[in-house]
């Protein structure tokens, strides 16, 4: 039986199969993905970072005077809104000093969440990469649109 020529009617255990295009637009479940990715960047922090990436071992093995810190590495930073334009972390903080913050989805008001992420990501002396000088930072929405991956602008 040719079924391209002749297709059985529906109801008989064929569904019928339409042509559309697919436009993944960020959603609520999306941005959501990306806050719990963030979360789980900051709870293992708490609980010894550097021996949890190899940190310790790495210094351990290379020597301090020989351990990348980071330096001349350029990073972003996504977070979603904590409130009403406010997605990066409090560029006050002392452990930001020297740092260079340029936000991408306008201006990046403080984020107690963004600033402990921040810590733990490039923080001066409290994170794994301290020599990080250059940040990029983005609103969650803004990145997965218009700011970076332009989803599901074709």
């Amino acid at each position: 039986m040719n079924l391209s020529q002749n297709p059985p009617p529906l109801g008989e255990g064929w569904v019928k199969a339409e042509r559309r295009k697919i436009v993944a637009t960020p959603n609520k479940e999306v941005l959501m993905l990306a806050a719990l990715v963030g979360l789980a960047i900051v709870g293992p922090a708490r609980a010894g970072i550097a021996d949890d990436v190899g940190l310790t071992d790495l210094i351990a093995r290379l020597g301090p005077a020989n351990t990348p810190t980071g330096a001349g590495v350029v990073v972003s930073q996504v977070e979603p809104l904590e409130t009403p334009g406010n997605y990066g972390p409090d560029q006050a903080h002392t452990e930001f000093a020297g740092k260079t913050f340029t936000a991408m989805s306008g201006p990046a008001g403080n984020s107690g969440h963004a600033t402990t992420v921040g810590l733990n990501y490039y923080g001066t002396s409290s994170s794994i990469a301290g020599g990080i000088n250059s940040i990029f930072l983005y609103e969650a929405g803004s990145w997965l649109q218009t700011g970076y991956l332009r989803l599901g602008q074709g």
